[in-house]
């Protein structure tokens, strides 16, 4: 009794089969694409599309049926789609029941109906009309009718190049203006690199230009076309990571077992850069020694306490240059004479007269009976060695479990990235500076606090493995997480 509402239900049915019509063709094209692993093809499996579209034929046939019931006389019109693009083709269906379609009408155009369907395009943006008639009974019969609306053809930028150079590199960006049909476009586009920008013409839809980066982060490129009467505009952006050089040490020593206060010469060489940098000697982690050396470098070490110790070169790098860090190398001093010792005691103890015999004398059997007090005593001053090594293992326990337990109590995450937001958002807090300070702008706003040579080699490592996208060394990671608790807790 409501023709209106079987109308639409019929529009709707239609609708659903014209969509199904145009993801069969889609699977089908998919089914086609051939790839080649080696010298086998590839396809892609669409069997499950098949059938779940199968189910949805069938769902539409099942409506169809429900639809016969209640047909009687008229037509109606139905497009795929009502916002298309100009000069996309639609497919106008017509269905017809108890009547003879004659006549399509697209903007008062008249087209002879041949068929239930006709494809057609719009050369003309805006809105458009759509209806058919058709002849019942010696009478002419209207359809519904169907708005259209045309807008302009979208475009599209391609933009490509490497994602990290070097400083002062030139890097190539190359471009593509196409548009919503693959077709390449002659136009104007304006390319914006840091904020500057500057107007290039595309030949055959490609553009092309340098860019480069005299300090180290991203360096962010766009490209736009404004469009026209008939193309839509259209952006598209990518970054370079411009990096610092990479740098390397290596030391090396002319002992690795000594006696205590023995002392122990290094060599060192750097590698990739040819001006003097300063470089920092760590033994076990702590800063024992700042140099300014130039490619080749030497220093000394005297070791107090017996025990065995890691000693490494460490550069934090500068505005040209990553940090690195060097070979490390294992020193292990000992209690006791180092041979060299003994040789000059007996050196410096022998007589050149015979009126220092008896001192001679008295010399060696001091010595028999200093080396029988030794021997007796090295016990007990082993024992109290081993004491004082278990002292100091506690000491550094201790020392160790109260940082695990200040990272435990700030709860500083394990990611590099996230542990230098609780730094950043704890210093910016604690200095009432601007949350929108980079990196190297909150190294330089507190560069007279005494960790500021703690928090450099802390944003040196967080700019190699956030900006860099290089994974921290195991060595480095310690270092980073031990320096970011350690001025967390100099400031608390």
């Amino acid at each position: 009794n409501n023709y209106l509402a079987y109308m639409n239900a019929r529009m709707a049915v239609i609708n659903m089969k014209l969509a199904a019509d145009e993801i069969s063709n889609s699977i089908n094209e998919i089914e086609q694409i051939e790839l080649w692993n080696g010298t086998s093809k590839l396809h892609f499996d669409v069997s499950e599309l098949k059938s779940k579209l199968k189910d949805v034929y069938d769902l539409i046939a099942y409506y169809e049926s429900l639809l016969t019931r209640f047909e009687g006389e008229g037509i109606i019109v139905v497009v795929s789609d009502d916002h298309p693009y100009l000069y996309q083709e639609v497919t106008i269906y017509v269905y017809a029941k108890n009547v003879t379609p004659t006549t399509l009408f697209i903007d008062d155009i008249e087209y002879e109906l041949k068929n239930s369907t006709m494809k057609h395009s719009f050369k003309e943006l805006g809105e458009h009309t759509i209806y058919a008639e058709g002849i019942s009974n010696g009478k002419i019969v209207k359809s519904n009718v169907v708005k259209v609306y045309v807008s302009k053809i979208p475009t599209c930028i391609v933009l490509s190049s490497k994602s990290v150079a070097f400083l002062n590199e030139n890097v190539e960006v190359n471009g593509y203006l196409s548009d919503y049909y693959g077709n390449p476009l002659q136009a104007n586009v304006t390319v914006k690199v840091d904020g500057e920008e500057v107007k290039l013409t595309t030949h055959d839809g490609f553009f092309s230009f340098n860019v480069t980066k005299s300090s180290e982060g991203l360096l962010n490129i766009s490209a736009f076309y404004a469009g026209n009467e008939t193309y839509e505009s259209s952006n598209a952006s990518i970054s370079i990571f411009f990096s610092r050089f990479l740098i390397s040490l290596y030391i090396e020593s002319d002992k690795t077992r000594v006696s205590v206060n023995e002392t122990v010469n290094f060599t060192g060489r750097i590698y990739g850069i040819n001006y003097s940098i300063p470089i920092y000697v760590f033994v076990n982690f702590t800063d024992v020694k700042t140099l300014n050396v130039t490619k080749k470098f030497n220093f000394a070490l005297n070791f107090t306490n017996p025990g065995t110790y890691l000693v490494f070169a460490y550069f934090p790098g500068d505005s040209l240059h990553k940090p690195a860090e060097s070979n490390r190398i294992e020193i292990i001093a000992e209690s006791g004479y180092s041979s060299q010792e003994l040789v000059k005691m007996m050196i410096n103890n022998i007589p050149n007269s015979l009126y220092y015999l008896l001192l001679v004398v008295i010399a060696v059997i001091a010595v028999i009976l200093t080396s029988v007090y030794v021997k007796s005593r090295r016990k007990g001053i082993e024992s109290k060695t081993e004491h004082v090594e278990e002292l100091k293992k506690e000491e550094v326990k201790e020392r160790v479990e109260k940082v695990e337990e200040i990272a435990k109590e700030l709860k500083l995450p394990e990611s590099v990235e996230e542990a230098y937001k609780v730094l950043f958002s704890t210093l910016v807090s604690r200095y009432n500076l601007k949350k929108s300070l980079t990196p190297r702008e909150l190294l330089k706003a507190l560069k007279n606090e005494p960790f500021v040579e703690k928090l450099k080699v802390v944003t040196d490592l967080h700019e190699k493995a956030v900006y860099g996208k290089i994974e921290l060394k195991d060595e480095e990671r310690e270092i980073y997480f031990r320096l970011v608790t350690e001025i967390l807790e100099g400031i608390r």
